[in-house]
């Protein structure tokens, strides 16, 4: 029997060309960094303590993510968020953690600039 290459052409370039659209679909997107300013959202204040001083507004992040899903990132879609539920009063440096700043699914945090802030709590109607 002899072999004929050409042979059903069409059903080979069919699985060919279904061959390279299930690769394309597969392939990861590139991967890129990018450096954010994000808000601060201080959460769960006990309501006898209350912020005092200059806390700062932001901290800058650093995200990891595919080139699509970073360059369509809006103001707000990331935030870092510090829990002061368990705090006393006076002055306390909290370290902020990559797992502490929320993004959406598929972005990943790298590192955290501050890694620490300063926040004074006082005592709610205190005057200072």
């Amino acid at each position: 029997m002899a072999y004929t290459p050409f042979r059903n052409f069409s059903l080979k370039m069919l699985a060919i060309g279904l061959a390279l659209l299930l690769w394309l679909s597969v392939v990861d997107e590139r991967v890129i960094e990018r450096g954010l300013e994000v808000p601060i959202e201080f959460e769960h204040i006990p309501s006898t303590l209350e912020i005092t001083g200059h806390p700062p507004d932001t901290v800058r992040v650093r995200l990891r993510g595919a080139a699509g899903l970073m360059s369509s990132l809006q103001p707000g879609d990331v935030v870092a968020v510090l829990d002061l539920s368990d705090e006393g009063p006076g002055q306390q440096l909290f370290e902020l953690f990559s797992d502490q700043v929320q993004t959406p699914s598929g972005v990943e945090v790298t590192s955290v600039f501050p890694e620490t802030i300063m926040l004074t709590l006082d005592r709610a109607g205190s005057a200072r």
